[in-house]
């Protein structure tokens, strides 16, 4: 077999092209859900590369996204951010991780990383004011936090006035929402009427306000706004699962059954609806049923918001 020589200079070139077509593979991988595959493919750039910001990225958000090592998320993306130091959306992703990791800890760590959160969120902020999930997360973290931790209802509403610069329909929940922390119903139904307006495509503005209104216990109202969502929104099985919840309220529970399902049919693995029609069957004392759809919720969501309650049921 003859021997090809390969110049060093070509060589390296070549090298390039394999890590950049790698790159791309698992960022592909990434994008399209594909969270195990992608996860050996970065794992692989980070021998290469220990202090890769791109691959520690990736990682982080994974570990966030699908393993729930909020942890090792954090030493990802704190990994990403020192070595890409001027990218707005590592920060916000951090500040996120550290944000679940506060929710996921003791009273101790969530005293330790809660500035964490804030920090990260303001650099983002300043790194590129318009990026909005970042104002928005700002926004929260005024909302949530004492007054001693940097909370602020006056700073979310800067906030939420800076993003309505950016982004009307975004800028009115934004607005929204603070005004239902203030229990400020008038205002809240105010925005969500003008965030309605300025995307008339969209359902949130209606999910806002008919959850409020269940609050209120002003169920006939929330089933209003939930058939406006179901309106705007025919193919998002949200829309029927927010159906369900107003006419369960209403105890119309046959009704509730028949949203839960249209739910299921629109979306088969939309988790809150098995778990709803499991409730509603339970209520109708119709155990077989019930059982039916409270193993369908934990096929779909084994470590769901409702899985240790499903798994209490169904040893009964």
């Amino acid at each position: 077999m003859k021997y090809v020589h390969i110049a060093p200079p070509l060589l390296f070139l070549m090298c390039l092209s394999i890590q950049a077509q790698t790159t791309q593979d698992a960022r592909t991988l990434y994008l399209n859900g594909s969270f195990a595959e992608s996860k050996v493919l970065f794992e692989h750039q980070l021998k290469q590369n220990p202090k890769g910001a791109e691959a520690n990225y990736y990682l982080g958000m994974i570990s966030m996204r699908s393993d729930l090592d909020y942890d090792k998320a954090v030493q990802y993306l704190e990994k990403a951010v020192d070595g890409d130091p001027n990218n707005a959306k590592y920060f916000f992703d951090l500040g996120q991780a550290y944000g679940l990791k506060a929710r996921t800890s003791n009273f101790a760590i969530q005293m330790i990383t809660a500035p964490k959160v804030k920090s990260a969120f303001e650099k983002a902020v300043a790194l590129d004011g318009t990026l909005i999930d970042a104002r928005q997360g700002l926004l929260q973290y005024y909302l949530i936090a004492p007054g001693i931790m940097g909370g602020s209802i006056s700073k979310a509403r800067d906030q939420a006035q800076e993003i309505l610069k950016l982004d009307a329909f975004q800028g009115y929940l934004a607005l929204a929402g603070i005004a239902e922390k203030d229990d400020d119903v008038t205002s809240m139904e105010i925005y969500c009427s003008k965030a309605a307006e300025a995307n008339p495509k969209s359902n949130q503005p209606y999910n806002r306000l008919g959850y409020l209104y269940l609050k209120k216990d002003r169920v006939d109202d929330a089933i209003v706004q939930f058939r406006k969502m179901v309106e705007v929104q025919p193919n998002d099985p949200n829309s029927y699962d927010s159906l369900g919840d107003g006419l369960f309220a209403k105890d119309l529970i046959d009704d509730a059954i028949d949203a839960y399902q249209k739910a299921l049919a629109t979306d088969p693995n939309f988790s809150p609806s098995a778990y709803n029609l499991g409730q509603c069957f339970f209520k109708k004392m119709m155990k077989a049923d019930a059982d039916k759809y409270f193993r369908l919720y934990l096929k779909i969501a084994p470590n769901g918001r409702y899985a240790k309650a499903v798994k209490e049921k169904l040893s009964d």
